[in-house]
């Protein structure tokens, strides 16, 4: 969903943005506005992923100049106007809408993402971390037709590493297909995608598309591996529980409105 992408990205650059400070103070005036340092942190904050952390200190008076320069910028857009016009009220509406939904975003995420219920998440998901393999072969061609008319043989008995040999365009057509042993991360996605869901023995029975042409595989051999630890994926596992958590909320909250779409 975009809105879904859209406030994951906002929620990720703004989490701690609006962070108060336990004890704040003025560290510069223009005229009468007053520039807290805990605006400055959050502009800092903001530039943490940005600039290398032995150099943030040498960097502030340039990020305090700029939020002065951005004071300065406002009085005059004011005096000229600009802040009474149609569409500097239209734009703030829009971004009053974003930083909304980014709050809500964080006040939902806070109570839903903690370490309690990623570890919860890791064991419902875990198979999706078990290192399996795979033993294959398969027979590449250009076009879907051909791939069909080979699946056609394999059904009546065909040996389908005499047919990689005759038939495939990829590299591994000299020994009949073979590709080795692979785990799904080592393959584009659609062909692990298909290898994975055959059983020991079995061919697709539909080419299967990618980048490279039309695949039809064969699966020797399978074999389980370990599942990773949680450990080692659960920054992983915590993306994945944000994502699900922040598009089952926004879907429910979408119910809830009479949403209309006009073409």
């Amino acid at each position: 969903m975009k809105q879904t992408a859209f406030i994951l990205a906002a929620f990720t650059a703004l989490t701690l943005s609006h962070t108060a400070l336990a004890e704040d103070k003025v560290i510069a005036t223009v005229g009468k506005v007053k520039i807290m340092q805990s605006q400055l942190e959050r502009e800092m904050e903001a530039l943490k992923n940005l600039v290398p952390a032995d150099q943030q200190e040498t960097i502030k008076p340039k990020v305090l100049d700029r939020i002065i320069d951005q004071i300065v910028m406002y009085n005059a857009a004011q005096k000229d106007g600009i802040t009474k016009s149609a569409d500097f009220k239209q734009k703030m509406e829009d971004m009053e809408r974003g930083v909304a939904a980014t709050m809500l975003a964080e006040k939902v995420l806070k109570e839903k993402i903690t370490d309690k219920t990623v570890k919860a998440h890791y064991e419902s998901i875990k198979d999706k971390f078990a290192q399996n393999k795979v033993r294959a072969r398969h027979i590449l061609v250009e076009d879907t037709k051909t791939a069909e008319q080979l699946i056609k043989q394999l059904e009546a008995g065909a040996n389908f590493a005499e047919l990689a040999q005759a038939n495939s365009t990829g590299p591994s057509a000299g020994n009949g297909g073979d590709l080795g042993w692979f785990n799904a991360g080592e393959m584009v996605p659609e062909f692990s995608k298909a290898a994975f869901a055959l059983k020991k023995g079995e061919f697709t029975k539909e080419p299967v598309k990618t980048q490279f042409g039309f695949h039809v595989i064969f699966v020797e051999d399978k074999k389980e591996g370990e599942v990773l630890p949680f450990d080692q994926v659960k920054e992983i596992v915590r993306q994945d529980l944000t994502k699900q958590s922040l598009e089952a909320f926004i879907e429910e909250k979408r119910k809830a409105e009479k949403i209309k779409i006009i073409k």
